[in-house]
């Protein structure tokens, strides 16, 4: 069995989540929510309901998965909603949907049709299995109607459940203005996915050829999160020292990037105490008795102890506190003839861009493409300009390679200008080159910059790409700012 980091699994490769499963399984509630933060397992969790329903494991039951991360508006909703139906053709079939016939109507007529179809099935049971809940904070912040096709959902026949995954955020859903009846009590209380208990941990790495008792100290050190124990488990694996594992995963950001999501999922005040003064004194100070403690064991910040909570040590190594960890046992040698793991490689670029750009987010309207540090990058003259004293188009074009709508306008920056430009970064990593490179003419190049949004099409990528990150990649490269994420807090927690 391979380390999987940084994708969701399912059928063989999906380890534990028992009680979730028999939970969800006995369908005893019309409605459920999965609260989760980042990298804990919500997709797969999800994924895996849906494979056993397709694998006749529950019965006749059906279900459908529906991301709506990066969906930013009701339209954006309705895509999300069709593009699930065409990942799953045998059940539009199985609704008797065409898909082509519901791209005209709006949302609410599209799961109308749906909940009606459902409906038809003769009590057959129906589970509607949606990941990232809490994008509907944000659109029904600017579209709250768009909470009313929802509700409809959960008001449809006895045989549709409607099973919810995603974080805290989802409890800053404002419904104040409602007339109707409320969305987000029927989810409440939400059933916390947190982290793998020991054993599950230990068979977990186990059978990835680690000995117990090395699998014992990652998970001391990881606390059981299944994400951090897969990418610990895979550095020491390779490393055969846990010490050099933990450190490289340090050096390399990886715990960086994982708390800092994770902090931004918590309840308020905690949501903002990531890299506070005092953070690790605040957090000895929790006890089980306080409303947050719950989700920080959750998020594996916390441990889970009646008494005296202790804060996770590869946190506290990320902060700088060199804390004493388990000694790591000497990893037993391979089989003889078996090939070493290769090399991970470097962490990716667009890690240390968006981390740049946290930290200056209004400074830059162009991004370097010519290896140029962002510390030292300034904003080149112009298009104007440049094409006054007769630089070459090779030059504009090169300008153009790393330019945002808002240089080609003569806009100021802002912070949706920074995710524009994180989003550049991703783009480039995942296509090799930039948008609109194939124009000859750079002015017509900068016409398509400034009024066009970015297709993001995975099967053109030249890296493999979940269709999640090209949803992500095409709300951060929207012409018109108002589209784009609006801070980079909120696309940190979608690129997760």
């Amino acid at each position: 069995m391979a380390f999987i980091v940084n994708r969701w699994v399912r059928g063989e490769d999906f380890h534990g989540r028992e009680d979730h499963l028999a939970f969800l399984k006995e369908g005893s509630k019309k409605t459920a929510w999965i609260l989760g933060n980042r990298r804990v397992g919500k997709t797969s969790l999800l994924r895996q309901v849906a494979w056993l329903c397709r694998e006749g494991a529950w019965g006749d039951a059906l279900a459908l998965y529906w991301d709506l991360q990066g969906a930013a508006t009701a339209n954006g909703l309705k895509d999300s909603f069709l593009e699930c139906l065409e990942d799953d053709e045998d059940m539009a079939d199985e609704l008797g949907l065409d898909i082509d016939a519901l791209e005209d109507l709006a949302l609410f007529d599209v799961l109308n049709k749906f909940r009606r179809k459902v409906k038809g099935l003769k009590g057959r049971r129906f589970l509607l299995l949606i990941d990232e809940c809490e994008e509907l904070v944000d659109v029904a912040a600017d579209e709250p109607n768009v909470l009313n096709a929802f509700r409809k959902l959960t008001q449809s026949g006895n045989n549709l459940e409607i099973v919810l995954a995603g974080s805290y955020r989802f409890m800053d859903l404002d419904e104040s203005d409602s007339r109707t009846s409320l969305f987000l009590p029927d989810f409440l209380p939400p059933r916390l996915l947190g982290p793998f208990s020991e054993e599950q941990a230990v068979n977990l790495l186990a059978g990835n050829e680690i000995a117990r008792e090395d699998a014992r100290s990652i998970y001391a050190a990881t606390l059981g999160n299944p994400h951090l124990v897969q990418v610990v488990g895979e550095h020491f694996h390779r490393l055969g020292n846990l010490d050099e594992a933990l450190a490289q995963i340090k050096s390399g950001k990886v715990g960086e990037y994982f708390f800092q999501s994770n902090f931004q999922c918590l309840p308020e005040p905690q949501r903002g105490w990531w890299r506070q003064p005092g953070l690790i004194a605040k957090l000895e100070a929790i006890t089980p008795a306080d409303e947050c403690y719950p989700y920080l064991v959750q998020a594996a910040i916390l441990t889970e102890d009646e008494e005296q909570p202790a804060v996770s040590p590869l946190l506290r190594l990320v902060l700088g506190e060199e804390t004493p960890k388990p000694a790591a046992v000497p990893r037993q040698e391979s089989a003889p003839g078996k090939p070493k793991k290769a090399e991970k490689p470097a962490p990716d670029e667009a890690d240390g861009v968006l981390a740049w750009f946290q930290a200056n987010p209004s400074r830059l309207l162009v991004l370097p493409t010519d290896g140029t540090a962002l510390d030292e990058a300034t904003n080149p003259p112009g298009l104007v300009m440049m094409a006054s004293i007769q630089e070459p188009k090779e030059k504009m074009h090169a300008v153009l390679d790393g330019a945002c709508p808002e240089f080609v306008r003569g806009e100021n920056p802002d912070e949706r200008t920074a995710v524009y430009l994180v989003g550049l970064s991703l783009y480039r990593r995942y296509f090799g080159k930039s948008p609109f490179h194939d124009m000859d003419d750079p002015w017509e190049r900068a016409g398509a910059l400034a009024e066009s949004d970015v297709p993001v099409r995975p099967a053109e990528a030249t890296e493999p790409m979940e269709n999640k990150t090209a949803m992500v990649l095409m709300r951060c490269l929207k012409a018109d700012p108002a589209d784009r994420y609006q801070t980079l807090k909120t696309l940190t927690g979608d690129l997760g």
